[in-house]
């Protein structure tokens, strides 16, 4: 957000600026020309650098070698803060790979619809043929509830030795490790 200074106090928008200056004949649009040659001096906004552990609070405006500027202070996060937000971010990485491989697996599925003609709904749609044997899907049914099964064996392999968040290319090269 914009803000200007003059005379120790801070406006926030030109609609202040304009109600501040009720007594002087302004144009309809202001713009910063016209603001500056009013005697107002923008802030200068400029953040400090922080961690993923830290965060800033707002401080007052102040002036800095007669230039007035937005002061922050810089506040570690709690444990409780950290563990929340680690919490979270891992959270919604787990969701995203398992959309990823989920995408992936039905891809799948859409492939062999097209190819054969058929509209399986997704890989769900499997499980009433694979429980009939004499129904005319059962032989592929059972295979891609296997395949698909086979794809969430990797991952979890995956997981358990993984080191570092995978990108989208690494992570897709484990699913297509598993043979169909």
């Amino acid at each position: 957000m914009e803000q200007w200074y003059k005379d120790g106090e801070i406006f926030n928008s030109l609609t202040a600026i304009r109600n501040k200056m009720k007594d002087v004949s302004l144009p309809m649009l202001l713009n910063d020309s016209i603001v500056a040659e009013l005697g107002f001096i923008r802030v200068v906004d400029v953040k400090p650098t922080i961690t993923s552990s830290q965060y800033l609070v707002e401080g007052a405006v102040t002036l800095v070698l007669g230039v007035p500027t937005k002061g922050y202070a810089v506040v570690d996060k709690s444990v409780e803060q950290v563990a929340t937000e680690t919490s979270e971010y891992m959270k919604s990485i787990v969701d995203h790979f398992t959309n990823v491989a989920t995408v992936y697996i039905e891809g799948k599925v859409t492939a062999y619809n097209q190819a054969n003609g058929l509209a399986f709904a997704n890989i769900d749609a499997f499980t009433k043929y694979a429980i009939n044997p004499l129904s005319q899907h059962y032989t592929i049914a059972n295979q891609f509830i296997l395949y698909a099964d086979n794809v969430w064996k990797a991952i979890r392999l995956y997981q358990s030795t993984a080191i570092t968040i995978p990108t989208e290319t690494e992570f897709k090269v484990v699913l297509d490790s598993v043979v169909f």
